[in-house]
Formats: structure tokens, C-alpha cells, sequence
């Protein structure tokens, strides 16, 4: 979705969000997912691109993510066949990333993207661990694209 807002044509099947990994961020985030309609995910289908196993009623507490402390939660809408995943550990600090964070109105909500150098780093993590996505690529380009250009703007 950032990348999107950044001027990517390539269209993204999930929305990624981060958060700081306290106790208190694992509760909150599971309880207003789970209250906007969304159930947390534990398998998908990658083929498909559909969830394999959805469960509500067990996560309702969120008291698990704070024992099991997961590197992201995945979501799934039922009815709008959205996924959303939830990320707590990032190749760069969380807060780090919210400091450098440009704020943006998205549909009157003020929403902060993560930088283009943040997505980035982010993008080569990704891309390490999985060579053979080539959405990855594309969107690894794109950011150092992006980030040339804002170096070396275009004369007028």
C-alpha cells in the first residue's frame, strides 16, 4: 500500500502494518482487528492466496500473541477478502522508522507511511529471504528509483 501512495502501478494483495512489540500493542492490535471484522490467520494458502485456517473465538483475548510473541499476525476480512498483515519485527527500528514516518490524509485519516529508504531496507529483507518473488524486485527497483530521484530531482 505505501508503495502505492508513493506512485507504484504494481497493485499489492495485503496491506502491511508495523507496530512496537509491547504486551500491551499485541492486545490492542488483535482486539480492533478482530472488532473490525478481521480473524487472525494460522495458514494460507499461497496458490490460492486464501487463508487455510481462521479462528476468532480463540484469539479474542490476544493473551496468545503475548505469550507466543509472533513476528507478524496475519489478518483475513471475511466478507471484503482483505488481508492484513501485522508486523513487529522489522530489519530497522520500529521507532526509528516513525520518526522519519511522512504523514499522509488517506479518506480524512491521517496515516504515516514509512520512508522510501525505511520501505526499502525493508524490501531487501524480503527480497534476501525470498530471491525468486519477483513482485519483490519490482518493488525494490521502484523504491531505489524513487530515492535516486529525490536525490537528483529533474531541472527545470
Amino acid at each position: 500500500m505505501a508503495l502505492v501512495i508513493y506512485g507504484s502501478t504494481r497493485m499489492t494483495r495485503d496491506c502491511d502494518f508495523a507496530a512496537p512489540k509491547t504486551d500491551d500493542t499485541l492486545r490492542r492490535c488483535v482486539h480492533i482487528m478482530i472488532d473490525e471484522g478481521f480473524a487472525v490467520i494460522f495458514g494460507w494458502d499461497s496458490v490460492n492466496y486464501m487463508p487455510t485456517k481462521l479462528d476468532s473465538d480463540k484469539v479474542n483475548s490476544g493473551s496468545w500473541a503475548v505469550i507466543d510473541r509472533p513476528e507478524s499476525i496475519w489478518f483475513w476480512h471475511m466478507t471484503k477478502n482483505v488481508r492484513v498483515d501485522l508486523v513487529f519485527d522489522l530489519p530497522v527500528s520500529i521507532s526509528d522508522v516513525m520518526g522519519r514516518a511522512i504523514a499522509k490524509n488517506i479518506h480524512g485519516n491521517r496515516v504515516f507511511i514509512a520512508s522510501p529508504e525505511d520501505l526499502e531496507k525493508m524490501k531487501v529483507t524480503a527480497f534476501t529471504a525470498r530471491p525468486s518473488r519477483t513482485a519483490d524486485k519490482h518493488d525494490l527497483d521502484f523504491l531505489r528509483n524513487l530515492i535516486e530521484q529525490s536525490k537528483n530531482p529533474p531541472e527545470n
